[in-house]
């Protein structure tokens, strides 16, 4: 981006945050609000206030890809860091936590001897050193665990060669205290939990949240308890939500002005009375998509050839306006104007009521995405559909390429069609992760173009083409992961997350039953990270209504590790008792397999092991005349 391209909004952000130290930024995906959510951050950070911008994004990604180079309105260069929080991690606790290890690292790097002398040097190598002097301070003042001050240090030297010094001079407490923090945060909060004493944060912070959207139901309780501990020691909340294109789009934009906070404490906080939360109509700002002159703006800024103003007129109407969804259909080379029948979408300026401008946007927004979809599969690369679900490292993206489905759909169309995506550099960017024994390289679409995942699900939504192409993406790209656990015993967060997905979409909008590559993931989510395991739980039941003959064993392997794990967890008995029924219900079937009767054996005595927990005895006699037949 050349530059940022004030929209009239930002003021009254900044504004609703210095008064009363909680604001939220509403819109449609595309319409720019991360964008703005990082130049209030710059705005912030100019007041002397230390913006934390907190995001749902990926977080498979290294410390040095945290960091985003930003253009403020004048052109100038400058360093935001964005610290994502693992999905499906937080709860009530750990969001208290992490408000304590912001303040904890905060408190404690300002007060750091070491930055007093950082307002003096030019020299980069010298600053290198200073500030992995100052890392290692705060670790040890906080007792910070050696492998996160490690990580921060080795990866210093590489962030400055490409962070401007002048700016990391000026704001030396900032980017020390958000690099700490953005190292490992969920990590930071565990140990540092219960450590830091009453939370007091000792220099004004603001703390950007970006995307409540992007997280869980539980999770956004959850946040709420972090945003309500920030607030109440001065800190000033940014939250940033997204809303869909069909119900909330609609609903919101014929709400008044006034109305907008009513409509922010319900999705925020459940209830449009929400007492303590969102108060005055100031509060919550609403972005709409730009006139065509601020659009007009903001394409200049952003790409690199001079467009005439007839073909941004074109790129105005068939993307509804939306900069976003603007920038992917110029940069995959979506044809505009005169080979795009304007025709065929309604005017944008024509639309009179909120209503019609409303439905001109949805329907244009609908066709714009249209575009990019057929543009992308039919003329780039159709191996960029399977990145539009989730990222994907090279194996896995050969193994979709050769797969037979996918051959034969591909060679019919004549689609173009390969698995090495390093050329299409403004679409995909390559990261690694650890792989078995090595790192491997993935790859994952980039930041203008992760807004296709969202969009792809409302095209899927309009057109059942395009919803029966992507069920049969999803799953073969569950196949894909499944074989790979199955041969490997390996798995990352990515590929569980992937496959989490993959399950929950196919149930929910395809009607299809994957209970096997469920019954294994959720075993899997169960083993290396149990809130992921319990929340899938539900969908995990549900699916397992009836299970044929040869899904007995992956049943029982499940319930063996779900009775297992739950003896660990902190539940109450009522929660135990549910969790015993539904480990029950999945061993109920009659069997002789052997396997699956060890298996059986093991649930049933690990069940009365976890309630004798609970002061309730289950013995030998009643396990063994249980009503379940084990044998037919």
């Amino acid at each position: 981006m050349k530059r940022y391209i004030v929209r009239g909004c930002e003021d009254a952000i900044t504004g609703a945050l210095n008064e009363h130290g909680l604001a939220c930024v509403l819109g449609i995906p595309g319409v720019g609000k991360t964008t703005t959510a990082r130049y209030i951050a710059l705005k912030l950070r100019e007041q002397g206030i230390i913006p934390i911008i907190l995001t749902s994004a990926d977080t498979d990604i290294t410390l040095k890809d945290k960091l985003v180079e930003f253009a403020d309105e004048r052109g100038e260069k400058h360093t935001v860091l964005q610290i994502p929080i693992a999905k499906y991690q937080i709860d009530k606790d750990l969001a208290k936590s992490i408000a304590e290890a912001i303040a904890a690292v905060v408190n404690t790097t300002l007060k750091d001897k070491f930055l007093k002398k950082v307002s003096g040097i030019a020299e980069k190598r010298e600053l290198v050193k200073k500030f992995a002097d100052v890392v290692k301070g705060v670790g040890k003042e906080l007792d910070i665990p050696k492998g996160i001050i490690e990580s921060a240090k080795s990866t210093l030297k590489e962030v400055l060669n490409f962070v401007d010094i002048e700016e990391v001079v000026k704001y030396g407490a900032e980017f020390c205290s958000c690099f700490l923090l953005g190292v490992d945060i969920v990590k930071l909060a565990e140990k540092l939990k219960g450590k830091g004493g009453e939370l007091k944060l000792e220099s004004k912070v603001a703390v950007i949240i970006d995307d409540v959207a992007g997280f869980n139901l539980s999770e956004k309780v959850a946040l709420l308890t972090l945003v309500d501990w920030l607030r109440k020691n001065d800190a000033e909340v940014l939250l940033v939500r997204r809303i869909n294109l069909e119900k909330e789009f609609m609903e919101i934009s014929t709400e008044i002005s006034d109305s907008y906070v009513g409509y922010a404490n319900e999705i925020f906080a459940g209830s449009r009375d929400a007492r303590g939360f969102f108060e005055d109509k100031r509060q919550a700002v609403f972005m709409t998509t730009p006139d065509f002159d601020t659009f007009k703006e903001i394409i200049e800024a952003n790409v690199e050839e001079r467009l005439k103003t007839e073909d941004i007129a074109s790129l105005f109407q068939v993307s509804g306006g939306l900069p976003t969804l603007a920038i992917l259909m110029h940069d995959i080379g979506v044809k505009y104007g005169g080979e795009t029948p304007k025709e065929q979408y309604y005017s944008l300026e024509e639309a009179e009521t909120d209503v019609e401008k409303v439905r001109a946007t949805l329907k244009t927004v609908l066709n714009g995405i249209r575009s990019v979809y057929v543009k992308a599969k039919k003329e780039v690369n159709f191996a960029l559909v399977a990145l539009f679900v989730q990222p994907m490292a090279f194996d896995e993206l050969e193994a979709f390429c050769k797969n037979s489905k996918i051959k034969k759909h591909v060679e019919r169309r004549g689609y173009k069609f390969f698995p090495d995506l390093y050329d299409l550099k403004k679409i995909v960017e390559s990261r690694e992760e650890e792989w078995v024994d090595e790192e491997r390289k993935f790859y994952g679409l980039n930041e203008n173009w992760r807004h296709m995942r969202l969009f792809l699900d409302v095209l899927c939504n309009e057109e059942e083409e395009v919803k029966r192409e992507v069920k049969t993406v999803r799953s073969i790209l569950l196949e894909i992961m499944d074989e790979e656990l199955e041969r490997t015993a390996g798995t990352t967060s990515r590929m569980l997350l992937a496959s989490l997905d993959n399950i929950t979409w196919l149930k929910e909008e395809a009607n299809a039953k994957p209970i096997k590559q469920a019954l294994r993931w959720g075993t899997v989510a169960l083993l290396y990270s149990p809130k992921i395991g319990f929340e899938f739980l539900p969908l995990i039941s549900e699916l397992a209504e009836d299970l044929e003959r040869d899904e007995q064993l992956l049943a029982s392997a499940y319930a063996y590790r779900l009775i297992r794990t739950s003896m660990v967890m902190n539940f109450s008995l009522d929660a135990v008792n549910a969790i015993i029924g539904i480990s029950e219900h999945l061993i109920s079937n009659p069997t002789r397999d052997s396997a699956v009767l060890t298996y059986r054996a093991e649930i049933f005595s690990s069940i009365a092991v976890m309630l004798s927990g609970y002061g309730i005895k289950r013995t030998s006699h009643q396990l063994l005349h249980h009503p379940i037949q084990w044998t037919k």
